[in-house]
């Protein structure tokens, strides 16, 4: 039978485990450094980690979008222009970080919505910035 083997090894290791135990640990430094260096190591891989090929986000803006289109309808000039200048922060992050991390196809439409969404309050201001000129092109 293996039990009574197994038994006399683990008590041998528990009579030899004092003496052997001071050999193989390591100092509390080396411990709290490498704890440290893999939670650094796991804060650094969360911030970079972002979920946004998820089609959640790309539901939540159109849904802003679609948001800002009957603000912009039901509301006076102004307050629609505010609702839609309070959304634009947002948008513009995420739009952003969909270039560093999102997918391609999400980065573009993250794009198109923030341009839209600043067409609505500033529209010739877009224009000139989305519209290079053909001598700009040439370069």
């Amino acid at each position: 039978m293996w039990w009574p083997k197994l038994q006399d090894d683990v008590n041998t290791e528990l009579e030899a485990g004092d003496d052997a135990e001071g050999d193989a640990r390591r100092p509390e430094r080396d411990l709290l450094e490498e704890v440290l260096a893999l939670t650094r190591g796991l804060s650094r891989d969360r911030e970079r980690r972002h979920e946004l090929d998820h089609p959640v986000w790309d539901d939540l803006l159109r849904q802003v979008l679609d948001l800002a289109r009957l603000a912009k309808r039901r509301l006076s000039d102004d307050e629609a222009n505010n609702a839609i200048k309070a959304l634009l922060e947002p948008v513009d992050y995420i739009a952003r970080r969909s270039m560093k991390s999102g997918g391609p196809r999400f980065s573009h439409r993250a794009r198109r919505i923030a341009i839209e969404l600043r067409e609505m309050v500033e529209p010739a201001v877009v224009e000139t910035i989305e519209e290079p000129s053909s001598e700009e092109v040439s370069l």
